[in-house]
């Protein structure tokens, strides 16, 4: 196995192209070749894992250690991708540098992201009351568009295009 240094932690610790991190330095329970450490579950479903210095303990993303030690520095406005969409599988050849708006076009496609409808962090509506809109909105009668903006706390030009079917298209 292809162990390398860590960057600013030379010594201390390595990382290898599988993902691994393994302590070197001094230290409880090193012995000699290292000793690999366990890796956390972030709360964005990434590993992570803290390294120490000087007794100051700091959290990186182990793909991140990853990209940084095998494909070298991480370019300016770029950020490390993971191929296959698995958060969990820190091997390098899994790994690249991509742009964001990339990497969120390829996670849509690749279904790790959905972003449409109620999922969407800004949405205002439910699904459900989406439906609803559609079950009571009437040509000619039942509530219009200014009502049910009122109703639904949005406005009107969003209860057209649901009603149009130019937003909330696939329900």
């Amino acid at each position: 196995m292809d162990w390398q240094p860590i960057i600013g932690y030379e010594g201390a610790y390595e990382v290898n192209a599988i993902g691994e991190v393994r302590r070197i330095g001094k230290g409880r329970g090193v012995k000699a070749g290292g000793r690999i450490l366990k890796l956390t579950d972030h709360k964005q479903g990434y590993k992570a894992i803290t390294l120490y210095l000087r007794n100051q303990g700091r959290t990186f993303l182990v793909h991140r250690l990853v990209g940084l030690t095998f494909l070298g520095p991480i370019p300016k406005g770029h950020e490390v991708n993971h191929k296959d969409g698995n958060k969990q599988n820190n091997r390098v050849e899994n790994l690249e540098y991509v742009t964001r708006p990339y990497n969120m076009t390829h996670a849509v496609i690749i279904g790790t992201l959905n972003n449409s409808g109620a999922n969407n962090p800004s949405a205002k509506l439910t699904t459900e009351q989406v439906k609803e809109i559609r079950g009571r909105y009437r040509f000619g009668g039942g509530p219009g568009y200014k009502a049910l903006a009122d109703e639904y706390g949005v406005t009107w030009e969003a209860i057209r295009n649901i009603i149009k079917r130019r937003a909330w298209v696939w329900l």
